[in-house]
Parts: structure tokens; C-alpha cells; sequence
């Protein structure tokens, strides 16, 4: 049984829900962006100051490590 897509309709545009009535739509963009940025650096450093330092593989650091990576994950199918 195959799924055929009989409506051909192309997407242009989208809308965040709740951000549609903001006066300054790409202001608000970039503060998302830089926010969404700052947040994929602080835990890529997070990780890798905790791979790279022997003394932090404890079972609280390796827990903190993969709180690191769930955020990582979570931010990017949030936001995207």
C-alpha cells in the first residue's frame, strides 16, 4: 500500500505559534537565534570538558553529560 501526495501544495512561509502578533518579527528571530546558539555552545562545552577530564568520569558528571545531550536534542526539535 503506497501513499501518494495528491495535493502538491508548496509551503512558503511558517509562523512560531505565539510569535505571529510581535512588532518586530526579525528582532525577535535573532534573539531566538542567539539564545538557540548560546545554548548549543554551553552544553557542547559541557560535554567535552567532562570527556576530555578523567577526574569528571563520576557518576554525577557522566549524569550531568547526558542531561548535556538530552538539552542538545531537545533545543534542536524545539526549535526547528
Amino acid at each position: 500500500m503506497s501513499i501518494i501526495n495528491i495535493l502538491k501544495q508548496v509551503i512558503t512561509e511558517f509562523v512560531f505559534g505565539g510569535f505571529d502578533t510581535v512588532q518586530r518579527p526579525l528582532l525577535t528571530g535573532i534573539v531566538v537565534l542567539i539564545i538557540y546558539v548560546l545554548v548549543m555552545l554551553a552544553n557542547t562545552a559541557n560535554i567535552c570538558f567532562i570527556v576530555m577530564d578523567k577526574r569528571l568520569h563520576q557518576p554525577m558528571y557522566l549524569f550531568v553529560c547526558n542531561l548535556a545531550i538530552i538539552d542538545l536534542v531537545y533545543c534542536t526539535s524545539a526549535c526547528s
